[in-house]
């Protein structure tokens, strides 16, 4: 079961990919932050990263990811530069 952080996060990041044109979706950007918080929580211990990347891929709703794990970091890293 996913939690309100891992849905966020994978809502923010997946945007991200998709304003960046670094990801192609088949279904919504909600269906696939929801696919990718669930394979999140199914992750504990394992890194965020490249987790990330393989929720990302593992999504129904995902037809293409252009991004690589360095990417999605970056983008991750400018969430954190972001805050107040």
């Amino acid at each position: 079961m996913s939690t309100p952080f891992l849905l966020a996060y994978s809502m923010t990041v997946v945007r991200a990919l998709v304003a960046r044109e670094r990801i192609e979706l088949i279904g919504t950007d909600e269906q696939v932050a929801r696919d990718l918080a669930a394979f999140l929580a199914t992750r504990k211990g394992h890194s965020l990263i490249s987790s990330t990347s393989r929720g990302l891929l593992a999504s129904e709703h995902v037809d293409e990811l252009f991004a690589d794990d360095d990417e999605i970091k970056a983008i991750v890293d400018e969430l954190g530069e972001n805050k107040p």
